[in-house]
């Protein structure tokens, strides 16, 4: 009978012992002391004499919300693959008198972690606006999970002194990471007496794990978020705008992103072969926000018909 050698991430492998012709076989943590949590990750391993082996990787799910009220989105993470999860939002935890908003969806992979699962409402599609304040319950039939949304936001991004600050209610804990392309940062925070926060990249933190500093700098954002007793959270996205544009030659369309809303972009065309002509041509573009992907700012110039794009041309 095969040897199991069974881990969480992180800690030491325990050798299990199946039960003998049935292939069963159980790993009790308590008998070594420790205490297995929702939401580790681990492996199961059976190998041969030679040192090969096969291996099964394990999750402990943890279902957990995650509201975004600044792109009217509730997110849900870990609830088993497949399930239905109804989404009901309301302004109280009466279940009986109504409600403002309900969805049911079915799970599925994660986009971008193929060992983990995940489910996305869009609560824009359906007009509805997702405040500070509002009750959350997600609940597969089997697993009710809830959160009150909470007032966080995030008002200043200052990168000459590469400080984030904003509002939570006085005296709550607001979490923060930010990224650029060296790594992350983490910042823990407590809220004033007028909610009033203020997190600091610019300086190592006295906290564990928030030693690094980062320099906020165009291109740079992260995650401002609040959680609850049982890891459900609101969280607020930030990042210092970044204008670019791009340009699909083959067809003569421009187009750029992280433009200010609602501003007029001006775009000149200049053919390097005709100095006489110099732009060859100038048209303007609005900046908008995407329907279909809520807090993206762009523009889109077609010039098919008016100028074919050539290697070359600025």
């Amino acid at each position: 009978i095969e040897v199991v050698y069974v881990w969480p991430h992180g800690y030491g492998e325990y050798e299990v012992q199946p039960i003998a012709d049935e292939g069963i076989w159980i790993a009790d943590f308590t008998s070594v002391g420790f205490d297995l949590q929702p939401g580790m990750d681990g492996r199961s391993e059976v190998r041969d004499e030679f040192g090969n082996s096969t291996a099964v990787d394990w999750h402990t799910p943890n279902p957990r919300i995650r509201a975004l009220p600044a792109v009217n989105e509730v997110h849900g993470y870990d609830w088993p693959m497949g399930a239905s999860v109804q989404l009901t939002i309301d302004d109280d935890t009466d279940p009986n008198n109504g409600f403002l908003y309900e969805d049911t969806k079915t799970v599925d992979i994660m986009n971008w972690d193929w060992n983990h699962t995940e489910i996305l409402f869009h609560l824009w599609e359906g007009d509805f606006t997702l405040q500070p304040g509002q009750y959350i319950t997600m609940t597969d039939g089997n697993t009710i999970k809830t959160h009150w949304v909470t007032s966080l936001s995030v008002t200043t991004i200052d990168p000459n002194a590469d400080t984030v600050s904003g509002i939570a209610a006085p005296g709550s804990s607001v979490g923060h990471w930010a990224c650029d392309d060296n790594g992350c940062a983490n910042r823990h925070v407590i809220a004033g007496a007028s909610g009033d926060w203020i997190a600091d990249f610019a300086h190592v933190d006295e906290n564990d794990g928030e030693q690094d500093i980062l320099d906020i700098r165009a291109g740079v954002g992260g995650d401002v978020y609040q959680n609850d007793d049982d890891g459900d959270y609101t969280e607020v996205q930030w990042r210092v705008p970044n204008p670019t544009i791009g340009i699909r030659a083959n067809d003569n369309h421009v187009e750029g992103w992280e433009w200010p809303l609602d501003v007029t972009v001006t775009i000149t065309v200049d053919d390097p072969s005709t100095p006489e002509t110099n732009p060859d041509i100038t048209r303007f573009a609005n900046v908008y926000e995407a329907p279909w992907n809520p807090g993206e700012f762009r523009f889109d110039l077609d010039l098919n018909g008016v100028i074919d794009i050539q290697p070359g041309f600025t």
